[in-house]
C-alpha cells in the first residue's frame, strides 16, 4: 500500500469522497424506500420533490455539490466547510451562491415539464 505524500490533502480527499458516496447512497435508498412503501404523514408530492432535488444536486459540478451538501444537508458553517474542503471562505460563498442559482434554474426547468438531461448543465 502506498503512503500518501501529504496527509492533510489525503484526509480531505477521503472525507469529500466519502461524503459524495453517502450522498449517492442516500439518493438510491430514498428512491427505493419511497417507491416500495409510503411513509405516514408525508405526501407523494413531498417525496417526489426530495428526489428531484437530489437528482438536480447530482448534476452540479463536484465542488458546488460538496459545498451545498455540507452547508444545507450536513448543516456545517462556512468556516467548517472551509476547513473540511481546504478552500478559502470566499470560494465557499461563491460556490454556494452559484450552486443554488443552478439548482433553482434546473428545478424551474424541470417543474415546467421540460426534463433536464444529466449531460446538460443548467
Amino acid at each position: 500500500m502506498r503512503k500518501p505524500d501529504n496527509p492533510e490533502t489525503y484526509a480531505r480527499k477521503v472525507l469529500v469522497n466519502r461524503h459524495r458516496s453517502l450522498l449517492r447512497r442516500a439518493l438510491v435508498e430514498a428512491r427505493y424506500r419511497y417507491r416500495d412503501r409510503p411513509t405516514e404523514g408525508s405526501s407523494d408530492e413531498h417525496r417526489e420533490d426530495a428526489i428531484m432535488l437530489w437528482a438536480a444536486t447530482r448534476r452540479l459540478p463536484p465542488r458546488q455539490q460538496a459545498v451545498l451538501v455540507l452547508r444545507y444537508y450536513e448543516d456545517l458553517s462556512e468556516a467548517e466547510i472551509t476547513r473540511v474542503l481546504g478552500i478559502p471562505a470566499g470560494t465557499v460563498k461563491t460556490l454556494a451562491r452559484r450552486g443554488l442559482a443552478r439548482l433553482r434554474r434546473s428545478l424551474e426547468t424541470t417543474s415546467q415539464g421540460q426534463p433536464v438531461s444529466s449531460k446538460e448543465r443548467p
